[in-house]
């Protein structure tokens, strides 16, 4: 879905798009659904086709196909009633009974909670799921055994288990937030003491989850500002999959660093790429709560925090070009900065170029 051809291939897709819910296999379906997901495409039709007939696909389908689908949902920020009552009927019995992994419950139980249409599932399917994904995650933990599937073996990529764990945090954040009739064990220490990251060496990210030179815990926050270079953050804010390094993104890094420079100037002082759920917010929930969501620019003292919105953050027609339609993670994102008490203000990177040159 990346070649030049998309745009023609997506609109061929939905223009087909009745056809291909009403008589189309399950597991079609939930791929073609992703591939708008992974192109970030805004396809609210064609989705909400696809949730019309929910109850069908779930039923004739595999459980991949409604844990899919959901995640893909999530990552557009579309609503998603039907799917969320298919899981609630017979979707989440399925999970649970069919030796799924880690990685299902983890992405099921996000994309809830990116949703946030918690009445649509019932309390006791989301209490056994998110059950069952903390057995499994500490089974991983404490070094595996043979109830433990092979794709969470103590031999597992630590990238996949950091993924699961972030994903559960930020269910567990939202659950705290907006569903607090769930009954939901305490979250065990194993999964909440503070790890080194090792989600994006490769990006040259520090222990904490951000890019060395930009980290103020490494002392790195000032040399960021004078370079105007922000951490392009990926998968250790989306616990889900890792972002390359493109012209797009690296203009919204330096972004980033531009506005936090003129913040100054204007006397605002700030810390830089922070946490979203501080130590204190931790210490009210009763435990250390590591979402992997970081503010961009934000003063702790006055609970003021600003977001650049950059490429990445908003979905796209079928021509390419950006909408002013936010994906489901920078919703989520967002949502849960608001519901921690931030004033969050948020700048579109397109904007701020307009009126870059006026300042």
């Amino acid at each position: 879905v990346l070649g030049e051809r998309t745009p023609r291939l997506l609109a061929a897709v939905l223009g087909e798009g009745r056809r291909i819910v009403s008589t189309g296999a399950p597991k079609n379906i939930a791929t073609t659904t992703w591939a708008f997901s992974e192109a970030l495409v805004d396809a609210g039709e064609f989705c909400a086709l696809v949730d019309s007939h929910a109850s069908r696909i779930v039923r004739e389908g595999k459980v991949i196909d409604l844990v899919t689908l959901l995640t893909a949902f999530a990552h557009l920020g579309i609503r998603a009633p039907g799917l969320l009552e298919a899981l609630s009927a017979y979707g989440g019995k399925r999970l649970l009974s069919e030796g799924c992994a880690a990685q299902e419950f983890a992405n099921t139980l996000w994309a809830v909670a990116v949703l946030g249409d918690w009445g649509r599932v019932e309390s006791g399917v989301l209490e056994e799921l998110d059950s069952r994904l903390v057995s499994l995650l500490l089974a991983t933990e404490r070094g595996g055994g043979a109830s433990v599937p092979v794709s969470l073996s103590p031999s597992s990529s630590p990238l996949l288990q950091e993924s699961q764990l972030s994903q559960w945090h930020s269910f567990r954040l939202a659950a705290a937030l907006e569903a607090p009739h769930l009954k939901l064990r305490h979250p065990p220490e194993e999964l909440c003491r503070h790890r080194p990251h090792s989600l994006s060496q490769s990006e040259g990210l520090c222990e904490h989850g951000r890019e060395q030179k930009f980290c103020k815990e490494c002392g790195g926050a000032a040399t960021a500002i004078e370079s105007g270079t922000a951490g392009v953050r990926g998968q250790a804010e989306t616990g889900i999959e890792s972002t390359s390094r493109s012209p797009s993104i690296a203009a919204s890094s330096y972004t980033h660093g531009d506005v936090s420079r003129s913040l100054l100037r204007l006397g605002w002082q700030h810390q830089v790429e922070i946490p979203v759920v501080s130590h204190t917010h931790s210490h009210q929930l009763g435990w250390q709560c590591d979402t992997k969501l970081y503010l961009d620019c934000a003063c702790p003292e006055t609970r003021v925090a600003i977001e650049v919105q950059g490429p990445s953050h908003f979905l796209r027609d079928l021509e390419g070009r950006l909408t002013r339609r936010q994906t489901g993670r920078t919703l989520f994102k967002n949502r849960m900065t608001r519901k921690l008490g931030w004033r969050l203000v948020e700048i579109d990177l397109r904007d701020w170029g307009r009126h870059r040159s006026e300042d």
